[in-house]
């Protein structure tokens, strides 16, 4: 029976989404080692460069002997099924949680959500574990249900990928596209509704919309998509293993997301100059001003349509000046290099 068997320990739930791909990197970087919970058929393909890891492709019986077998100095949990399963086989390691957004859990009222807190409260009362949170909005829920304090870990990716030329170079196309997990938070509903009505006022190019990822949502999005007469302009093109290359593709990149913890995507997107339509959630809008690096979004849907026009209506060195500015901003604060520092004191 494989088995993982390295000083540092990464746990995490969810395949094929924003926290594997950082985590991945993280792990490639430092040698640590990886253990997926959710079976993945692509695993070894995706994660060919972890050297150490385990996917739950086996029974969970086999999983349970597995992690029992192994005692790592260091666990670090993504999330919270990570952190429960940290909390029940790893409690002579250090245990380092780490949240990645603003989960619905935090507040809301399902029996589920109440059940959550409460492990939270109890296990931080009785296990001495350490908080990162990638935004002080999700480390003050935290914080809230915990009582206890967080630190904050900026999420970076590396400098890597291609980029869209400046638009005094290219021509706009009015090529949007998303990467994210197909679920409720990233509102895409609303995403292709705004593409569709942008259609209607262009009498030359229309502008055309690509979400690539996977998720509970596919069916449903896909049966929108046929049933509005979108399929010429929005195409679902699946999950994509390496997003940063998308950049040169694209002229816009549009998140529509109703809650956030930080948005990987676009500062993705920022890093490869594609100009960012998004609505203002998460810890992101922090660190960037409306109309300077990004453009920001109501949820308002007329009014959403008119800013995404007035802009796209814009002259080229008006949105030369958004991506030049987007990209030293992704170079000053969104580096995989200085999210690495950061994390360093945790694993020492």
């Amino acid at each position: 029976m494989q088995k993982v068997d390295g000083r540092v320990v990464h746990l995490v739930h969810w395949t094929k989404s924003g926290i594997t791909t950082l985590v991945r990197d993280i792990c490639k970087l430092k040698g640590h080692s990886f253990i997926l919970f959710e079976k993945d058929s692509d695993f070894d393909k995706y994660y060919s460069d972890i050297v150490d890891k385990y996917c739950a492709k086996e029974s969970v019986i086999n999983f349970v002997k597995m992690v029992r077998n192994i005692s790592p100095e260091i666990i670090h949990a993504h999330s919270f099924m990570p952190l429960l399963v940290a909390l029940l086989f790893f409690r002579k390691s250090k245990i380092i949680f780490h949240v990645h957004n603003e989960y619905p859990y935090f507040y809301d009222n399902r029996i589920k959500s109440k059940i959550k807190r409460f492990i939270l409260r109890v296990s931080k009362s009785v296990v001495s574990y350490k908080i990162i949170c990638v935004s002080k909005e999700s480390g003050e829920s935290i914080k809230r249900i915990t009582g206890s304090d967080y630190e904050i870990v900026v999420n970076g990716l590396p400098d890597e990928g291609s980029v869209r030329s400046l638009f005094d170079e290219k021509p706009d196309q009015y090529r949007f596209y998303s990467v994210c997990r197909l679920d409720d938070q990233k509102n895409l509903d609303y995403a292709i509704s705004l593409i569709k009505d942008l259609s209607a006022k262009f009498n030359g190019v229309a502008p055309t919309y690509d979400i690539y990822g996977k998720g509970a949502l596919y069916d449903s999005l896909s049966e929108k998509i046929e049933q509005s007469s979108a399929g010429s302009l929005v195409k679902l093109k699946g999950f994509v293993h390496e997003p940063q290359y998308l950049s040169e593709h694209y002229d816009y990149y549009i998140s529509t997301s109703i809650y956030e913890g930080f948005g990987l995507s676009i500062v993705s997107a920022m890093r490869g100059r594609n100009i960012v339509f998004m609505t203002p959630v998460g810890d992101l809008p922090r660190y960037l001003s409306d109309g300077i690096e990004v453009i920001f979004l109501s949820l308002e849907r007329t009014r959403d349509i008119e800013i995404i026009s007035n802009f796209l209506s814009q002259n080229e060195s008006r949105k030369v000046a958004v991506q030049r500015r987007a990209r030293l901003k992704f170079i000053s604060c969104f580096t995989q290099d200085k999210m690495l520092n950061d994390l360093d004191k945790y694993y020492k």
